[in-house]
């Protein structure tokens, strides 16, 4: 929703690079998060009625960011509306359509095991984005894994879920503290 953002830059920067290589010239829609409750974002979602194959041969979508307020359901049935277009969903695997995601979860293991071993941290604080979102899941998922397998519990009290935001993100380590200090 925002090419601002590293994230999303990145990735567009590839698809316009990509594109050109192969002859083909890109359109961004630049609506913003599906369902969101800021009524900013959701005016500017028009844009994605504009995605039709009267003026474009595919979609590539970058669901990952547009689906902060959408479970794995949702966001499949907003790709599906658009069924007429060919799609490729980027960040989130969705029936129906060809994706492109990632699996974190060895980098995860490792990082876990790093932290263990190296460092000798016994104690997880786990902050991460919208509870539903289907990254944030098999993030969640893999880090919980790989704690358990180090031999550790997870602290619930330790776990928060922001919404992508600095906002949402910065406030969430000192709500851990708290927690943490008072359990002790």
């Amino acid at each position: 929703p925002e090419l601002s953002d590293s994230y999303e830059a990145g990735i567009w920067r590839g698809i316009e690079q990509r594109a050109s290589e192969l002859g083909f010239g890109v359109i961004s829609f630049h609506g913003s998060r599906i369902e969101s409750p800021i009524e900013t974002e959701s005016t500017a979602n028009i844009a994605y009625k504009l995605a039709t194959k009267s003026c474009i041969d595919g979609l590539v979508i970058v669901s990952a960011a547009i689906a902060t307020y959408l479970d794995a359901a949702s966001l499949a049935a907003f790709v599906g509306s658009r069924r007429e277009v060919p799609a490729v969903s980027v960040g989130v695997r969705l029936p129906g359509a060809s994706s492109v995601t990632v699996d974190g979860s060895k980098a995860i293991r490792a990082l876990v095991h790093h932290l263990v071993e190296t460092h000798g941290r016994r104690r997880f604080a786990i902050v991460s984005g919208p509870k539903e979102h289907a990254e944030v899941k098999a993030r969640q998922k893999a880090i919980l894994e790989a704690i358990r397998l180090e031999g550790l519990q997870v602290d619930e009290r330790l776990e928060r879920c922001g919404n992508w935001f600095r906002s949402s993100g910065s406030g969430a380590p000192r709500y851990c503290i708290i927690a943490r200090d008072n359990s002790q």
